[in-house]
């Protein structure tokens, strides 16, 4: 496809078209990161290790800037900024609203998993959590939990299993005790 634009299109509308595309997603990425920004203390996912200087006055700037850049370069860049726009809206209307599903927390999610097992399911959690417990003290640490909730069939990676131990860990002490654990979070009382 590539080679076919080079050679029947200047080399010079080749350029603009994908300038124009480029911009666009300069722009797009500018947008998004002020929304994710925003939402920040609604999603305990959401955990940036790099803070923009100036925000959002830089992002700004750039959303600005690149649209002055796409008006400067004329139609050709409009085009290129215009099939970023299509390729992104038909690409999300026929693939991902399709297959995007409102992700709560991991702690959200948890949480419902966890909530209302049967007898059985309640005594091989108490087991399992006793035997991660190392040294019998009746509560686990953070690589005990982790332990324990892998060996149980939790599907969550260790940054997951991390936000839900600190977020059950109400009094911050580094360590959950099991069976007060199992009775908030099987009967729902936790919040």
């Amino acid at each position: 496809m590539m080679a076919l634009v080079l050679i029947t299109l200047p080399v010079k509308d080749v350029a603009k078209l994908a300038s124009g595309f480029q911009i666009m997603v300069f722009i797009i990425v500018n947008m998004c990161l002020i929304v994710l920004r925003g939402v920040k203390k609604d999603h305990e996912w959401y955990q940036p290790t790099y803070f923009a200087p100036l925000f959002p006055f830089v992002q700004i700037w750039g959303i600005l800037g690149g649209i002055i850049l796409v008006i400067i370069m004329g139609e050709k860049a409009f085009i290129g900024a215009g099939v970023a726009i299509v390729i992104g809206l038909i690409t999300y209307y026929s693939y991902g609203k399709k297959h995007a599903h409102p992700r709560e927390t991991p702690f959200d999610t948890f949480k419902q998993e966890f909530l209302n097992p049967t007898p059985e399911e309640h005594k091989r959690r108490e087991e399992m959590f006793h035997m991660a417990d190392f040294g019998g003290k009746n509560h686990l640490t953070i690589k005990e939990f982790q332990h324990a909730l892998k060996h149980l069939g939790f599907k969550y990676n260790s940054d997951e299993t991390r936000l839900i131990f600190h977020k059950a860990d109400i009094i911050g002490d580094g360590v959950i005790d099991i069976d007060e654990f199992l009775n908030s979070f099987e009967k729902g009382d936790e919040e």
